[in-house]
């Protein structure tokens, strides 16, 4: 099978590579990433393993395995509307994209201001939108901090440190994170 990937629109020799990469290695078809104008994370590991859920009635447990970007992506649930939130263990907040801030209905007229997320130490106009609950699975975490990306400059939503103070226990062990609690309501961090 021969695809012409210099075809694809803005493509440049790494995006080239990539899909290549991809196409070797079974990950979708041609058509499923000629029509992105960049490849995201979540786009690479849409054919992995997602997540495990357990409750054993005592201790509820969400694992999350390792996708082929070296990235944990959790299965959320803000207001009833469903995402992927990338777990990023460096970032001090929980930020949403403003199109999953748009479908949550948590778009507000918040004054922004400046903040650094993440570990790429990116500085990027945020607003503030309240305490919120996130459901993870079996787990849902109330009243965490969640702000929302007003720059653009993030292709997934950041499930930050704020939401993990009051888990059981997080661990990261051979290619899963696992994120565990007696019951099923935890809180996060105060602000």
């Amino acid at each position: 099978m021969s695809h012409r990937l210099s075809a694809l629109p803005g493509s440049s020799t790494q995006l080239r590579g990539l899909v290549a990469i991809m196409l070797a290695s079974g990950i979708g078809g041609l058509a499923a990433v000629a029509s992105l104008p960049y490849v995201t994370a979540a786009a690479a590991s849409a054919y992995e393993p997602r997540s495990h859920i357990a409750d054993d009635g005592r201790i509820r447990r969400l694992q999350v395995f390792r996708t082929k970007a070296l990235t944990y992506e959790v299965p959320a649930a803000i207001n009833g509307h469903s995402l992927d939130m990338l777990v990023d263990t460096g970032a001090n907040i929980t930020v949403l994209t403003r199109s999953d801030a748009a479908a949550a209905g948590l778009l507000d007229d918040v004054a922004g201001h400046r903040a650094v997320i993440g570990i790429t130490r990116e500085v990027v106009q945020i607003a503030r939108a309240g305490q919120h609950r996130i459901d993870l699975g079996p787990i849902s975490i109330e009243a965490v901090p969640v702000a929302i990306d007003q720059s653009g400059e993030l292709n997934m939503s950041i499930l930050g440190q704020d939401a993990f103070c009051g888990l059981r226990r997080i661990t990261i062990e051979q290619g899963k994170l696992e994120l565990m609690h007696d019951g099923p309501t935890a809180t996060g961090c105060p602000t």
